[in-house]
């Protein structure tokens, strides 16, 4: 059968010598750019974010002169921003083409639905999050082995879990509550109930504050310039990495201004490594690639923190968020910890930044529940392991420091 995928199937093959391949294509050119295109894209879904912010402030001014008709109208346009937002994601090409593999198990061969996997896995190798690329291409390749031997239902089942390898998360996730709040404020408009359909918006309005908040906030925007900075020193730009350093330290300057006490702290301390790696930009020098990378690494963790604080300050100061608080904090020195014993650090950096994740584990327990102390507990047990292990810079360990973090994550959705 004749189809348009045929032509994706064609560029693929010519792209890629080899569709499975079992590692990720990780040029240095492809280090760089990745986040280049995750820092353009986060900017497009802000400027449609605000679209959506300003049709439900007409929604609402509508519900309070009780026009159901012209409220449901203004959401209605929300939606369909909505939708665009989820036609920007990284991940939409990916899912679009499992969707169409999936579509064609119901009525072409094995043999056929198996060409549909090339551009599948092409596209798998342009995702940034190697961890999900993994994850992804092996079930891609289960699906594979399945139609080999024609077994369309466990073939369509391992479909199913490449996509849900890939699933974007962090930045999108406001959109879906938001997504989610606007249909049952629908609902309520429906019922002619505008109090609690205004009420509703209002959380809709909430979650999207948070996003504005992310986008536009210093350490983003700092994280945004160390991006750009190592795209142009790996060109060798050595003037304009500069530039997007000094870029980056006038963000960390804002930054320092918080009122958290982390991120200020945090913020210095990154402000002077960007001040003494200027000195250092003049040529090409794998130390100086390494520092760079360092950078933008802690910067993308500080940034992560102060991300998921944003959701526990809409509440007034309690215990839970005094201890998930602390949680994140053990949570970002540990991926400090793990950035300079891979990256760039000395065993001494690295162990100093493994005392402060146990230390703000220690204040997270001092405030937790008995559930909760003893899941910390173990994590401190688990970051002790790592602290008895810093010459190891193995594979092994890094996957270990990876674990621990998603436990520490793990903890704190659980409170």
């Amino acid at each position: 059968m004749k189809r348009f995928i045929k032509c994706s199937v064609i560029v693929s093959a010519l792209l890629m010598s080899s569709a499975f391949a079992t590692e990720v294509n990780e040029t240095a050119n492809n280090k760089v750019d990745k986040p280049m295109m995750i820092a353009q894209n986060e900017v497009e879904v802000s400027k449609t974010a605000t679209k959506i912010m300003l049709s439900l402030a007409n929604a609402r001014g509508y519900i309070a002169h009780k026009d159901a008709k012209k409220a449901k109208e203004s959401l209605q346009k929300a939606l369909v921003s909505i939708d665009t937002i989820d036609d920007q994601k990284p991940t939409s090409k990916v899912t679009n083409l499992i969707d169409i593999a999936k579509k064609h198990l119901g009525y072409e061969s094995s043999k056929e639905v198996k060409q549909d996997l090339i551009p599948i896995a092409y596209n798998i190798n342009e995702l940034v999050d190697v961890k999900a690329v993994k994850i992804a291409k092996s079930h891609l390749e289960k699906a594979k082995e399945y139609l080999g031997l024609d077994k369309k239902a466990k073939a369509k089942k391992e479909l199913e879990a490449t996509e849900a390898a890939v699933q974007v998360k962090g930045l999108y996730l406001p959109i879906n509550k938001t997504k989610g709040y606007i249909h049952i404020a629908l609902q309520y408009l429906n019922l002619k109930d505008f109090t609690d359909a205004d009420a509703t918006l209002k959380k809709a309005e909430n979650s999207l504050v948070v996003m504005s908040v992310i986008e536009t906030g210093p350490i983003n925007n700092a994280k945004k310039s160390f991006y750009k900075s190592m795209v142009d020193y790996s060109h060798g730009e050595y003037a304009k990495a500069k530039d997007d350093l000094q870029k980056s330290k006038q963000w960390l300057e804002q930054a320092s201004h918080s009122s958290s006490e982390t991120v200020r702290d945090e913020a210095n301390k990154l402000s002077e490594k960007t001040d003494t790696l200027k000195k250092e930009i003049s040529q090409k020098n794998d130390n100086v690639k390494e520092k760079l990378s360092a950078l933008w690494h802690k910067s993308k963790a500080l940034a992560q923190r102060e991300n998921a604080t944003l959701g526990t300050d809409y509440s007034l100061l309690s215990t839970k968020t005094t201890t998930q608080k602390a949680l994140l904090d053990a949570r970002l020195h540990l991926e400090y910890a793990k950035t300079e014993m891979f990256i760039a650090g000395t065993n001494d950096e690295v162990k100093q930044e493994l005392n402060k994740s146990i230390q703000d584990l220690q204040k997270a327990s001092k405030t937790a529940d008995t559930k909760t102390k003893n899941a910390i507990i173990s994590l401190e047990k688990e970051v002790n392991g790592l602290k008895s292990n810093i010459s190891q810079k193995s594979s092994v360990m890094k996957e270990k420091y990876n674990k621990a973090k998603t436990n520490i994550e793990q903890t704190i959705k659980n409170i």
